[in-house]
């Protein structure tokens, strides 16, 4: 299902949003904070230094767990 791109309920993939067809569209400014994580990731940052740095930058918590799942979803993805 998910290789399909759609949206098929429970909680919203941080970074995206969906259309009126259930399929998932980026958000810009979310991936601008993914795009940050992983640039930070390539750099050999901790998880937890990441997560802080940009609970920092966007004054909203980012979980030390939430941000691993969203740099594994991301690498995931372009693998």
């Amino acid at each position: 299902m998910k290789t399909e791109n759609k949206f098929f309920g429970g909680k919203m993939t941080f970074g995206y949003d969906k259309d009126e067809n259930g399929f998932f569209i980026p958000i810009e400014k979310e991936q601008e904070v993914i795009r940050e994580m992983l640039l930070m990731r390539k750099q050999v940052k901790s998880y937890r230094d990441i997560s802080s740095e940009i609970s920092k930058s966007t004054r909203k918590k980012f979980p030390l767990s939430w941000t691993h799942k969203i740099i594994q979803r991301e690498t995931q993805a372009v693998a």
